[in-house]
């Protein structure tokens, strides 16, 4: 065994770096999550409809799926495009 000049270290101590880190990444979250909290008009008014059209096509083929909607799915050029 070779000695070292340095303490063995802590387990029990967490590393400063990753406390700097998390203490960064939370602060960088919080800052990108403000224009959120602070738009007075939802950025997706539309929301609803989607989430309605997300949860129709994911019941698609299942038990649970509703019988008034029939999801297709047409060949159309431009969708691979996008």
């Amino acid at each position: 065994m070779v000695p070292t000049s340095q303490p063995p270290k802590n387990p029990a101590r967490p590393d400063p770096d990753r406390i700097v880190a998390t203490i960064v990444l939370a602060l960088l979250a919080a800052v990108s999550f403000l224009p959120v909290l602070l738009t007075p008009i939802p950025a997706m008014v539309d929301y609803p409809n989607h989430l309605a059209r997300m949860y129709v096509l994911g019941q698609n083929g299942t038990p649970g799926a509703n019988p008034y909607y029939e999801v297709t799915w047409p060949s159309i050029p431009t969708s691979e495009w996008t």
